[in-house]
């Protein structure tokens, strides 16, 4: 049972940075979705699977997100560690003529999100939405710049940078709802 709540979806397609920040090869993905493995940061870079189990539970819970407000609280992420996801951006959907629309989230650049981490899986940080994100959806993830990594690993973030402001919201198409659906298609700006 997958959990399905915000940023249910990400892409991860800019080869050129990820190549140039951590000297590996990616092959591009326009339509990540949980259960996956995923690219993750947290010292070095691994993939994990997007699903995140706590230690102590006898079932698969497969969280998919974390409250940043409330992460230390939570029995659930009790003994997580922090990771980072790296992305071009992320998917939100929004009620509209009583259909689910399909929005993209990016800035155009590589950036990352703040994310928790067990030897089960990982999950993304999110918190409240701020600005024009918050018309489409009351929660965003915690977006990180690259310069901001270690801080987050080590649990000294402020959450002040300017990446919020940044990004840029398109209404894509539909064809993203599939999973199989994994081009470039999926984040051309729908008229």
């Amino acid at each position: 049972m997958l959990i399905k709540i915000m940023c249910g979806r990400y892409t991860l397609h800019d080869t050129y940075d990820v190549k140039e920040k951590f000297n590996i090869d990616i092959k591009p993905s326009y339509n990540i979705a949980p259960s996956q493995d995923v690219l993750v940061y947290d010292g070095k870079l691994h993939y994990m699977k997007w699903a995140f189990n706590p230690f102590w539970s006898k079932k698969k819970l497969n969280l998919i997100n974390c409250r940043i407000e409330t992460m230390n609280q939570k029995p659930s992420f009790k003994k997580a560690e922090r990771c980072v996801f790296l992305l071009n951006g992320w998917y939100e959907w929004k009620r509209e003529n009583s259909e689910k629309q399909p929005y993209y989230f990016t800035n155009y650049k590589l950036f990352f999100m703040g994310g928790l981490k067990n030897n089960n899986g990982c999950c993304i940080v999110t918190k409240q939405a701020k600005g024009e994100l918050s018309l489409i959806h009351h929660r965003q993830p915690v977006i990180l710049e690259f310069n901001e990594i270690n801080n987050w690993l080590v649990g000294n973030h402020s959450f002040q940078n300017k990446i919020d402001n940044e990004i840029k919201i398109l209404k894509v198409s539909k064809k993203v709802n599939n999973t199989a659906n994994n081009t470039k298609d999926n984040i051309v700006k729908e008229n």
